[in-house]
């Protein structure tokens, strides 16, 4: 069996580099009790994500300029998509007809205008 070579610490370096250790532990455990975390559980489709961009949107992360526009596209086409799956109730229930005039222009007008977008209705 062969010898191995060992070097023994002073007691002053052992305890000063746990101190080290501990203080930064603690410093660690500070940072990470000031966070509050959630768990969020929740079928496919519920709203857990949006439930975190809300969060992120109330509570001060950063908005870039691009995730701006990100957001508004996205907003924009669920109105669209929005749009175009409730006007077709409108015809099926006869409330076309009941329309005033001005009401009747704006329906027409909306028509138009999400008949010439590019946005694709979900399948």
């Amino acid at each position: 069996m062969g010898g191995s070579l060992s070097t023994l610490e002073s007691p002053k370096k052992i305890y000063a580099r746990r101190k080290s250790s501990n203080l930064i532990k603690k410093k660690d455990t500070e940072v990470e009790s000031k966070k509050t975390k959630i768990l969020l559980l929740g079928v496919g489709e519920s709203g857990k994500s949006t439930l975190f961009k809300q969060f992120q949107i109330i509570y001060g992360v950063l908005r870039s300029e691009e995730n701006l526009k990100v957001y508004a596209f996205i907003v924009r086409n669920n109105v669209t998509v929005l749009i175009k799956r409730l006007f077709p109730l409108v015809v099926s229930l006869g409330l076309e007809a009941k329309f005033e005039p001005h009401e009747r222009a704006a329906y027409h007008k909306i028509l138009d205008g999400i008949a010439s977008d590019d946005v694709d209705l979900p399948v």
